[in-house]
Formats: C-alpha cells, structure tokens, sequence
C-alpha cells in the first residue's frame, strides 16, 4: 500500500521514488484523493532535492495519462511538432508548413486555446482525432493534405492543477518540472518527433540563457528516456524583439507570403531556416544541414510553397484592405537595444488584431507593424512603426504602447544573432 506522506518523507531524505509512487501520486491528485498540502509538500520537496531522469521521466508518463490521449503517432509516426516555448510566433509555423507540403512531407499542426494558426489558415482541414476517424486522418495526410487537430478538452488535465499548486507555493521557476510537463503534454498528444523554440529574456517564460539551456538538456534527456522515447531537438532563442515586422493576422500572413517570395527580415529567416532543418532531418533522418537548407531554399524558388500558403488562407486574410494606417514617430533617439514583445502582443490584441480564444472578437486589416529592429539607429522624430485601424478611439493608447516598448541606449548595439543555440 502507498501513502503520500511516505512519499514526501522518501524525497526529504533524498531518495527516488518508483514509477508506481509517480503514478499514485498524480492519479491520487487528479482524483482528489489526498490534501492539497500533502501534494505541495510533495512538490516542495521536489523542488528542494531535485528530480532524477528516471523520475522526470516516470513524472512525465503520469502527467500525460491523466486524461484523454489522442496518440498522433498511429497515424503518423513521422510527424514533427513545433513546440514554442514563449517567443515564437504563427509565421514560421505557416511558412514552415506551407515548404514541408511543397517538399512532399506530411505536416499536422494541433489547435489548443491559441488558434492563431487557424485564424490565419481558414481553408486547412482541420479535425477532432478518435478512435473511429484516425484511417481518415491517416488517409488525409497520406494524400498530402495539412491538417489542424484540435486537442481534447482533458488532455493531460492534471498538468493545470499542479501549474496553480506550484505557483501558489512558489515553484513555478523549477526547471525540472517544466520540463516535465513540457514532455507530458507532448506525451498525451502522441508525437514522437519535437522540436522545442524556447525563448528567454526578462518578459519571457524563461527568463536566462542559463535556465534555457538547462531546460533543452532536461527536455532531451527526458525525451531519451526509455520511458517516453521522444525524438527532441532544441533551438534556444533570445526574446529581445519581435520576430519579422508585423503583428496582426492579415499583417503577418502577408509577411509569410512575401517572405515565401524571397523577401523576408533576416532574423525570420535564420530562425525558419534552423527549425525547418531540423524539423526535415528528424522527419526524414537526413542531419545535413547543407542538404536540408537547399530543399527548403528550392521549395520557395519554385513558388511551390508559396503557391500552397495561398491555397491554404483566403481572401478575406490576405486581400482585404489594411485599415487607417497611423505613423508613430520617436520622440526620442538612441540606438535600439530591446523591444518589448510581449507589450505589442498585448497592443495588438487590444486592436482585434489577433486572439487566444474563439470567444474574442478578430478584425482583419489592423494591426502593428514595426519599421526599426535592434541594433538600429532611431533619430528624433523617425517613424519607428504603424498603428492600423478604424476605431480612432484605440489610436492614442496604441501609439504610446508601442513607444514604450521600445528601449534605446546611447552606445551601438552589436545586433548578434537571434539564435543562442542548438541542441
């Protein structure tokens, strides 16, 4: 017989707890079955005395069974999924997307509470998976075709209750357990193939290049476990501004599609050129990285890819009339040295110009778009980005949001890659 107060005496001295405890632990939880308390001591012991592999893995496992699984991999053991932790934008996963179709490569993108990719792809199929459709889903991407999986309402369930439980007891920070519920969520979603964006920075999830490195090694050796058996690949990201110049649904597909044109910002395009290498060299097992940056660079020559993120979006996206456009201009001068992502999100979402609920009201044609990048110089007066929309009433709120997100300095920035690292 197991009790939880056996649990939480076992990791205050330091000891590892078996699978068979783990799973107690988070059925027991999930059920209600013991206090609140005893699962935060528990957790706080954890915290304190670390996790070994074997017990994020066994954690890990728990947390993914403690709902509805749509295990993706019985239709397709060689699906990738992009995972953004915290920075990452819709436009590399619609451009992403579009060059994998163009290169013959099945691509599923799951829909949770953030359906940007749905708002800016409205002719993609898109699909509940169950244990009577997955012949259909799997005949679907066999011929090709992308498509959107919305994920069940009680996926990994459990993961909601202890994200509260650690911030109420101040163990949101542990990266161990992140990394857990990272991979559980992954688990419960059934690919066996990821790659993690992770972002850091002062406004990000993950606030130092230290914790995000740690993170990537947490995430890969949980991944190795034989436990879990997911393929995971990093690519660390600093969040110090944001990623291409446009946010805004009509903004950012316009900017996609120019981008699978030829004709994109430098560090959108590094960053579609990494994750797309190693979303190919784990769908295809190919790892050269020239050979992989030619297939992606020939799938947006041809126009093959962007003849496809066409196809995918509409009119009412794409060629709709932008709205009232309103120049902001600086009313001071440095060079520019951070620009506040977070801020804009919320600047845009304050226009209509994108959600994170279907319940929120989406207006095409406004948004925001940014005409200076770090490491530029910004003189008195110079038009740092536009405001557009109809709704005058927004415009002054807007422009000084967008003024403040913008951090100058007086010396030269060295505008270093977007990229940290690679694992």
């Amino acid at each position: 017989m197991i009790y939880i107060r056996d649990l939480i005496r076992k990791k205050r001295n330091n000891e590892e707890l078996s699978e068979e405890e783990m799973d107690f632990f988070i059925s027991s939880y999930n059920k209600d079955e013991i206090l609140r308390e005893q699962a935060a001591a528990l957790l706080a012991m954890m915290n304190v005395r670390g996790l070994s592999e074997k017990e994020m893995a066994y954690l890990a496992k728990a947390v993914s069974e403690s709902g509805k699984r749509i295990e993706i991999f019985e239709v397709s053991n060689k699906l990738v999924n992009i995972h953004p932790i915290g920075g990452m934008d819709d436009k590399i996963i619609i451009m992403l997307m579009a060059i994998l179709d163009a290169l013959g490569y099945s691509t599923v993108k799951t829909i949770g509470r953030e359906i940007g990719v749905k708002d800016k792809l409205p002719n993609m199929i898109v699909r509940d998976i169950t244990e009577n459709n997955k012949d259909e889903l799997k005949k679907i991407i066999t011929e090709g075709e992308p498509v959107l999986i919305r994920e069940p309402n009680d996926l990994a369930p459990v993961e909601n209750k202890l994200y509260k439980l650690r911030n109420d007891i101040a163990c949101n920070e542990d990266i161990s357990i992140i990394a857990v519920n990272l991979i559980s969520q992954e688990l419960a979603l059934g690919f066996k193939n990821v790659v993690f964006d992770i972002s850091y920075g002062e406004k990000a999830y993950v606030k130092t290049a230290e914790d995000a490195k740690k993170l990537a090694k947490y995430l890969i050796k949980i991944g190795n476990n034989e436990n879990v058996r997911i393929n995971v690949k990093c690519v660390i990201t600093k969040l110090n501004e944001p990623l291409g110049k446009s946010f805004g649904t009509t903004l950012e597909v316009r900017e996609a599609l120019r981008g699978l044109q030829g004709e994109m910002p430098d560090d959108l395009k590094e960053l579609l050129f990494e994750i797309g290498n190693m979303v190919l060299s784990l769908q295809t097992g190919d790892t050269d990285k020239r050979f992989n940056t030619k297939k992606i660079q020939s799938a947006i020559d041809s126009k093959i890819a962007y003849n496809k993120l066409l196809s995918l979006t509409d009119n009412q996206v794409v060629n709709i009339e932008l709205k009232k456009s309103y120049p902001v201009m600086a009313d001071f001068e440095g060079y520019v040295n951070e620009i506040d992502v977070s801020g804009i999100r919320t600047t845009a979402q304050y226009l209509n110009a994108i959600r994170h609920s279907e319940k929120l009201e989406l207006e095409y044609g406004v948004g925001i778009e940014i005409c200076k990048k770090v490491g530029e110089k910004v003189n008195m007066g110079d038009i740092i980005g536009y405001i557009y929309t109809d709704d005058e009433t927004k415009v002054q709120k807007a422009v000084a949001n967008l003024k403040s997100a913008f951090q100058v300095t007086d010396k030269k920035v060295n505008n270093k890659s977007r990229i940290a690292l690679t694992l």
